[in-house]
């Protein structure tokens, strides 16, 4: 968590100095407005998603696999808007990556971990990669969009998508005789997100309906 925490830092530190001016306030836990609150309970005006996210270790881990797995597809959105930064595209795809890395171990933490510090009870679930729509997420309905469609669906389809380069990947004779699973195919990809469906489930952990 150290590490993931330091790699994240990093990305903020360099993002806001790319962005210069244009960078939004830097976000710290609170209850004013415009204040991180991971709780979900936008500083205390309503009932808490996530009230042991900081006393329950199973919830830490999935509110995190959650961000991560949001960070992936909104980098992966964002960057036909990059394009002619060259500098910008190269190190988003970068952090896109790391993300990636991020979420992995995660859900590793997540399946189950006997190792120092608090023990998580072992499951068969999540993967350590996304697999269909994730059944809602790690907290179905608030973390479904994180995994759904985005707008308009057409461009930005959810994960549980197996439709690639206008193919669908379950229809291809060679690969339909493996007699795979759909999910099987939607692993496969990592599925963009536009900003505004991104901004919508960042603001579940921000206080306020701005930041």
């Amino acid at each position: 968590m150290t590490l993931i925490s330091a790699d994240e830092n990093k990305h903020v530190s360099f993002l806001r100095a790319a962005l210069g001016s244009q960078a939004v306030p830097a976000l710290v836990e609170g209850t004013a407005p415009g204040n991180l609150d991971f709780s979900g309970s936008k500083g205390g005006t309503r009932a808490a998603l996530f009230p042991t996210v900081f006393s329950s270790f199973p919830t830490f881990l999935a509110v995190g696999q959650s961000l991560e797995d949001t960070g992936v597809r909104a980098y992966k959105g964002a960057a036909p808007a990059l394009l002619a930064n060259k500098v910008l595209l190269e190190a988003a795809l970068n952090i896109h990556s790391v993300e990636a890395r991020h979420a992995s171990r995660l859900r590793s933490l997540r399946r189950g971990t006997t190792g120092p510090g608090p023990t998580v009870p072992i499951t068969p679930t999540p993967k350590s990669w996304v697999s269909g729509d994730e059944g809602g997420g790690a907290a179905p309905p608030t973390t479904a969009p994180i995994y759904g469609p985005g707008t308009p669906a057409a461009s930005f389809p959810g994960e549980a998508n197996v439709t690639q380069g206008g193919m669908s990947l379950t229809g291809i004779p060679a690969l339909a005789a493996l007699n795979l699973p759909a999910a099987a195919f939607s692993e496969a990809f990592d599925e963009p997100l536009d900003t505004a469906t991104v901004a919508n489930i960042a603001l579940t952990f921000i206080v306020g309906n701005t930041f």
